[in-house]
């Protein structure tokens, strides 16, 4: 059959003219589909082959395509091997294994040993670091790509290949790659290509518009689908227009705003509002602790160059701070010590602000070796307890503040780093 050469072992069972198999190409291993063959499905799988290799060279995160082979009835489309695709894994993980359709016996000894039960993604109420770099993985993948040119248009969690990498940096030494592009176009391209099933909001609209914000948009929806542990994020996604989270994804985002806030961004109904692949980075959700601290303290010193005469922030930061405590009133949200403490250093303040709420915790932050002991009781002995602390009692601070400062002072040199 050419210079390929196939086995009889299948790794993934789809309809019966779209199988996947194992096998070598010049003494390369691949993985290969075998498509039933027309003259339109030739067609496509050329400009499928031709999207990958327009994009591979510039990233290590979409899967390698190699080789096209017309033998007989059938096209053979040869691609770097995988182990399985994200959505099996999510879906054998999220049953406890009992989810099998579609899978072969070799493909559910790799998802019994990987991904056997929910705790691989969810532990101790939370996301696990493995979904956390999958994250990772599918904006870099989806960067990569738009960075060349390339519009996806047709984002799944089927579209993102799981493939061993030992030296990838999670401890599994998994690697997400981007593929699945028979859809796939150039940015400004007229040609039509194909209509994929499920699309963002703005290709559903009379005043069409086609961009990478499209695929970011699907993307939420994987993502957020990823981090509830392969549970969906709506009751019924494709009623656009009046979209209800489901029980496990308002969860998710009462108990992780920063979690929240990144699926928001790549959510938001107009297009225009919406974060890039490659600006998605610079979300709370991916700050270290360090950053979280020095974010906090430029907020404080700009925001104490405002008064209640500067409408045009301080009506932001009153809608702020109702987010972030609904009765306004934050000192009602610490424990008396805490209080106190707060009422003897800072006798006239006000108790409901802000700027007032970012310096105190600023203050206790910078100073925190000459903290009282029964503050240190309280909130910790370092800026990382300290930190901790406050985010516990208001886990929307931070989200707020950098959607406060993203609006209104993102001018400011200093924040830069926060919004990019």
């Amino acid at each position: 059959m050419g210079d390929l050469e196939t086995t009889t072992s299948s790794i993934s069972r789809k309809e019966a003219a779209h199988q996947v198999y194992k096998g070598k190409l010049l003494s390369r291993k691949v993985c290969f589909q075998r498509r039933a063959f027309s003259d339109n499905g030739y067609m496509s799988a050329l400009h499928e082959l031709k999207k990958h290799f327009q994009s591979e060279n510039n990233s290590q995160r979409i899967l390698k395509c190699y080789h096209i082979e017309k033998v007989s009835d059938f096209i053979y489309v040869s691609f770097e091997p995988w182990k399985c695709t994200l959505g099996q894994a999510l879906r054998f993980a999220s049953t406890q294994g009992n989810k099998r359709e579609g899978l072969l016996p070799n493909q559910v000894n790799f998802l019994q040993k990987n991904f056997g039960n929910s705790s691989v993604f969810w532990q101790a109420g939370e996301p696990t670091p493995l979904p956390v770099s999958f994250v990772k993985d599918m904006l870099l993948s989806l960067s990569d790509l738009h960075r060349c040119g390339i519009l996806h248009r047709n984002l799944d969690e089927e579209s993102f290949f799981i493939v061993k990498n030992p030296d990838h940096p999670n401890q599994n030494g998994f690697i997400l790659k981007l593929g699945n592009m028979r859809l796939a176009k150039s940015t400004g391209d007229r040609d039509v290509v194909g209509e994929p099933n499920f699309s963002a909001p703005e290709l559903s609209d009379r005043t069409r518009h086609e961009g990478p914000t499209n695929d970011v948009y699907l993307l939420g929806l994987i993502i957020g689908y990823a981090l509830c542990g392969g549970k969906p994020l709506y009751l019924q996604p494709m009623q656009k227009g009046s979209l209800r989270h489901t029980l496990e994804a308002t969860s998710l985002f009462k108990q992780f705003p920063e979690i929240s806030a990144l699926v928001k961004s790549l959510l938001r109904v107009s297009y225009s509002e919406r974060c890039s692949a490659s600006s998605a980075f610079s979300h709370v959700f991916f700050w270290s602790n360090e950053k979280k601290v020095s974010f906090l303290h430029f907020c404080s010193s700009e925001m104490s160059c405002y008064s209640s005469y500067d409408q045009w922030i301080w009506k932001p930061m009153l809608t702020s701070m109702k987010n972030i405590v609904p009765n306004g009133y934050w000192i009602d949200k610490l424990v008396p010590t805490l209080q106190a403490d707060i009422g003897k250093n800072n006798p006239y303040s006000d108790l409901s602000s802000l700027p007032n709420l970012v310096r105190i915790i600023k203050n206790y932050l910078v100073h925190y070796k000459d903290n009282e002991a029964t503050i240190k009781t309280t909130i910790g002995h370092f800026p990382e307890t300290i930190l901790s602390y406050f985010i516990t009692v208001f886990p929307m601070l931070i989200p707020e503040l950098r959607f406060l400062i993203s609006g209104r002072l993102k001018h400011i040199g200093v924040f830069l780093p926060y919004l990019q």
